[in-house]
């Protein structure tokens, strides 16, 4: 099982003109997004404004060696397969002895 990587965030401002619009850029620093938010209340006064904050959160899985799927699997799912346009009926050929062995 992997360890998830920390959550990435990034903060915008959205001003509300019949519908929530952005009104600035996606800043990775809350401080900078939160001073845009102040500068556009303090240049249209009276406007709805709100601060978004998006976040990313990534998760590895287990990662392994490209090898075939059990033969006659399909070869679209197949990694090593996979870009070689193998012939009709698109069946993988199965993994080599060496990988077996892996």
């Amino acid at each position: 099982m992997s360890a998830p990587y920390r959550p990435r965030h990034c903060w915008r401002v959205e001003i509300l003109d019949e519908d929530w619009m952005p009104a600035s850029g996606t800043h990775t620093d809350k401080a900078h997004a939160e001073a845009l938010l102040e500068a556009t209340a303090n240049r249209r006064p009276g406007v709805q404004l709100r601060l978004i904050r998006e976040t990313t959160t990534s998760h590895v899985e287990a990662t392994r060696g490209v090898g075939h799927l059990p033969a006659g699997s399909n070869a679209e799912d197949c990694p090593a397969c996979a870009g070689t346009n193998p012939p009709y009926p698109f069946l993988c050929p199965g993994p080599t002895p060496k990988e077996t062995r892996l």
